[in-house]
């Protein structure tokens, strides 16, 4: 059984109980030559997977050097917001969450072993050190993040050879190669193999690179989505725009009409999720009823079962993710439904009654939808 340490260090900041600690000299001083150090001073709170010196000192010859050589900051910045996250994650969050998301964005993922809990291969050897502005937990290895781009990534595994030519072809490789994160969901070659014959090559000549740019957009959603946090949600809005719906059955997650088969694979610059066919980008109305519809088939059987806060928050999203394309896909009128729904059901003490009050307003608008059709 796991034992939790703890100790008491609430007068002093991360740093300043790092430096009083005395086993934490050189991370210290790499927070100081990545500029990370009022960072930490700063309210947080934060919770910091902290190397030992002996840690860094493990480290293959010369690698100290040069990260802490001021042309290498980046990289260097990189490392170690890979060992901070948002927030107070004692050591049994973390084990209970399976890991944390960290500052640069990638997952710290973490698994028991008979030895304790383990983050990105480190020991945790200490935990639960409370500062007035976080918690430190003492690793006995420096965790070292993805450092491959999303092409990259694809690249490498394989199975992604038509992506990767679509992508090219449609002028999007500088997506998944740039600083900026996006969620990928990744056909594989056998989902594109699938589509109609000849679907592909007529997507790649150039002039219809317009219409390969729309499906392939699709695909990709801004920032980095982790499984666990799509799967609480009832749609996605991709870079193409038009809402992509989001359904868990049968243990497995969906995509629109695709299964996710390999889920968070990451690089350094997003996530990538691996689906069993090519997403359709569908027509407007259709798209909107799509996400209302499963926005509806998830909350009403949580209503049901007197799950009504989770009801609710399910409506919730969808109702702000719909008034958020900022496009005409939705009327003036449900635009102001949706709002009305929404600044009643906040006023709500009971979430059952605010659940009815949003349900009642994405009925009003699915109708109204239905009726252009």
């Amino acid at each position: 059984m796991m034992m939790w340490l703890a100790a008491t260090a609430f007068g002093a900041d991360l740093v300043d109980t790092a430096v009083q600690d005395g086993r934490f000299q050189t991370l210290t001083q790499a927070l100081e030559a990545a500029d990370l150090v009022e960072t930490l001073r700063g309210p947080g709170p934060f919770t910091v997977f902290a190397p030992t010196d002996d840690a860094f000192a493990a480290l293959p010859p010369d690698t100290l050097p040069t990260l802490l050589d001021p042309k290498n900051r980046g990289l260097l910045n990189q490392i170690l917001t890979f060992h901070v996250a948002s927030g107070r994650a004692n050591a049994e969050r973390v084990q209970r969450q399976g890991g944390v998301i960290s500052l640069a964005g990638q997952r710290i993922d973490a698994q028991t072993s008979a030895q304790g809990l383990v983050v990105e291969g480190a020991q945790l050897v200490r935990t639960d050190i409370e500062t007035s502005n976080g918690i430190i937990h003492v690793i006995d290895a420096v965790m070292v993040p993805e450092s491959r781009n999303l092409a990259t990534v694809a690249r490498d595994a394989g199975s992604f050879g038509t992506l990767l030519a679509a992508a090219e072809a449609a002028g999007l490789i500088g997506v998944l190669t740039g600083d900026d994160p996006f969620t990928v969901f990744a056909p594989t070659d056998e989902a594109f193999r699938a589509l109609p014959e000849g679907t592909v090559d007529r997507l790649l000549q150039p002039e219809n690179r317009e219409e390969l740019r729309q499906l392939l957009t699709y695909h990709v959603v801004p920032g980095n989505q982790f499984a666990n946090r799509i799967a609480r949600q009832s749609a996605l809005v991709p870079v193409q725009g038009s809402p992509l719906p989001i359904k868990p059955q049968d243990g497995t997650l969906r995509v629109g009409q695709a299964r996710v088969i390999q889920a968070d694979i990451e690089a350094a610059n997003g996530v990538i999720h691996v689906i069993d066919g090519v997403l359709m980008p569908p027509q407007d109305v259709d798209a909107v009823l799509g996400v209302i519809d499963a926005a509806i088939q998830r909350g009403a059987p949580l209503f049901n079962h007197g799950q009504t806060q989770a009801c609710y928050a399910i409506y919730e999203v969808t109702a702000k993710a719909l008034l958020a394309l900022g496009d005409d896909r939705l009327s003036d009128r449900a635009r102001r439904r949706l709002t009305e729904g929404l600044a009643t059901a906040a006023r709500r003490h009971n979430p059952g009654r605010a659940a009815w009050d949003l349900r009642h307003a994405l009925d009003e608008v699915s109708a109204s939808l239905q009726l252009q059709m």
